[in-house]
């Protein structure tokens, strides 16, 4: 019998985003990903599509039939909060456009939302990363990894997100960013993750179909302000 691994997620650090192609895959390149720290809370809901059931009485009142499938899950909704106005994040996310600086040629001055008659943007793979603490500690000695001294964090896959900017108020305050996404399957995904860092199990989940995945991972990738690179699948 595998070892028991009963620990706490704690906090959320980073997330890790890749922009997807139409098919699901992720597009290799220099502005087709973000690591970011600059998350204040992530909601997560699930989808469900109810089962279907049936049931039939005979002519004297009694059931002859019962029949009740099970409840599927098809995705789930991403309320994602952002304490920065990243502009090439939020535009990775959201699919909205990059305006570049007349002034300093390729440097981003700002962004814009699509217009009202542009496609569907394809969404992004979207990771995000807990620590995994035991009791009051950062657990450590996890079965599955081979360094039994490594720090464990909580790794969390969404496959195919696409997100909506939501509301904001300007104000005496803090101007965050909030933002929705809904995610879906995505089997366009190599087995070792859009960064080429996932155990094989992992991405053999993912392609089977599955909405998500969370795993331990041994390794937290550091933010950077400004696009990541995606390397070739």
């Amino acid at each position: 019998m595998a070892a028991p691994t009963c620990y706490n997620a704690f906090r959320i650090c980073i997330i890790r985003v890749a922009a997807v192609d139409a098919a699901g895959t992720p597009i290799a390149g220099a502005s087709n990903g973000y690591i970011s720290d600059a998350t204040i809370e992530l909601g997560v809901s699930v989808e469900i599509e109810e089962g279907d059931e049936f049931t039939q009485k005979n002519g004297c009142g009694a059931v002859c039939f019962d029949f009740a499938d099970c409840d599927k899950i098809k995705g789930h909704e991403l309320d994602l909060e952002l304490c920065t106005k990243d502009f090439e994040l939020i535009s990775l996310l959201t699919g909205a456009s990059i305006i570049d600086s007349t002034q300093v040629p390729g440097e981003t001055l700002g962004i814009a939302d699509r217009p009202l008659s542009a496609p569907c943007p394809n969404g992004v793979v979207f990771e995000a990363y807990s620590l995994a603490y035991d009791n009051n500690v950062p657990a450590t000695g996890i079965p599955a990894f081979t360094n039994a001294a490594a720090v464990a964090f909580f790794h969390f896959v969404y496959p195919r997100v696409t997100f909506t900017p939501g509301d904001i108020t300007l104000a005496n305050d803090v101007v965050t960013v909030p933002l929705t996404g809904v995610s879906r399957p995505n089997t366009g995904i190599a087995t070792d993750g859009p960064y080429n860092d996932w155990d094989v199990n992992v991405g053999a989940a993912i392609a089977a179909g599955s909405p998500s995945a969370c795993f331990f991972d041994e390794t937290l990738p550091t933010a950077v302000c400004g696009f990541s690179a995606v390397p070739v699948q």
